[in-house]
C-alpha cells in the first residue's frame, strides 16, 4: 500500500507500479497545524482520564515491551484479530528498536493501563498500535493518551499523523476504532493498493487459471480455494 501522506495521484503511481493501481479505503489524519474541535464525546472522555492516569512518554519504548505485550494480549483474547497482527514477543522487540518509534503511555497507581506505539518520520508520525487493560478501558484511558499523543508529536515538529482506516479489507464507517480515530482527525486521504510484477513469464505461470481480481492472482486462487486469508489482506 502505498503511504497516504505522500499524496501521490493513481498516474504518479501506476508510472511506479504499472500493473496494479486500486483505491483501497480513505485513511484519516490529523493536520496538527489545523484546528481541530474534538467531539463533546471525546473532550469528556479525555477530561476524565486525564484526572484519573498520569501520562508518560518514552523514545526507548524497550523497557515497556513486557507491558505492552501483556496489553496487547487482552486485545488478542477479547477481539477478532487477523492472524497477521498476532505478533510474537520477538516481533515486538524488534519493531521497539525501529527508529522513530515512540511509546505514550497512561499509569494509574504505577501500573501502565493504556499505551499506543507511534513511529515518527520527520514531519509525519503513523499511529502503530494502542492496546489497554481492563482498567484502562473503564478509565477511557486511551483518550487521555491520544490527546498527549498529539501534543507531544505537535512539540517535536510533527505536522501530519497518519491515523490509518477502518479495520479488514474495506471501508466499514461502523467500525468502532473507526469512529473513535474519526474524532480526533481533521483531514483524509485516499490510500492505494499498488503493485509490479518483476518476473513476468514466472508470475503468469505461477498464475495461470486464476482470476483478475485478485493481486498477486495466485494469491486470489489460494484465498478462493480456502486459503489463509491474511495473505490477501496484506
Amino acid at each position: 500500500m502505498a503511504d497516504p501522506l505522500a499524496r501521490r495521484t493513481p498516474a504518479q503511481l501506476a508510472a511506479v507500479f504499472p500493473d496494479r493501481v486500486v483505491p483501497f479505503k480513505q485513511h484519516l489524519l490529523r493536520d496538527l497545524d489545523r484546528p481541530a474541535p474534538l467531539p463533546s464525546s471525546h473532550r469528556r472522555h479525555a477530561r476524565r482520564a486525564g484526572r484519573a492516569v498520569e501520562i508518560r512518554v518514552g523514545d526507548d519504548p524497550a523497557g515497556q515491551l513486557d507491558e505492552w505485550v501483556e496489553l496487547y494480549s487482552r486485545t488478542l483474547r477479547d477481539r477478532s484479530v487477523a492472524e497477521f497482527a498476532r505478533f510474537s514477543r520477538d516481533s515486538f522487540a524488534q519493531q521497539f528498536a525501529v527508529p522513530g518509534m515512540l511509546a505514550i503511555r497512561a499509569v494509574e497507581s504505577g501500573i501502565t493501563v493504556s499505551m499506543t506505539l507511534w513511529l515518527i518520520a520527520e514531519e509525519n508520525a503513523y499511529y502503530h498500535l494502542g492496546a489497554s487493560s481492563d482498567r484502562g478501558y473503564e478509565l477511557g484511558a486511551s483518550y487521555a493518551v491520544f490527546e498527549a499523543a498529539f501534543e507531544e508529536l505537535g512539540e517535536r515538529g510533527v505536522r501530519y499523523v497518519e491515523l490509518g482506516g477502518s479495520a479488514g479489507d474495506r471501508p466499514d464507517p461502523d467500525d468502532g476504532l473507526f469512529r473513535f480515530k474519526q474524532g480526533w482527525s481533521n483531514d483524509r486521504a485516499d490510500a492505494y493498493l499498488c503493485g509490479r510484477v518483476m518476473n513476468d513469464p514466472l508470475y503468469r505461470e505461477l498464475s495461470a487459471g486464476a482470476g483478475a481480481d485478485w493481486f498477486p492472482a495466485y494469491r486470489g486462487e489460494r484465498v478462493e480455494s480456502g486459503g489463509a486469508a491474511a495473505d490477501g489482506a496484506s
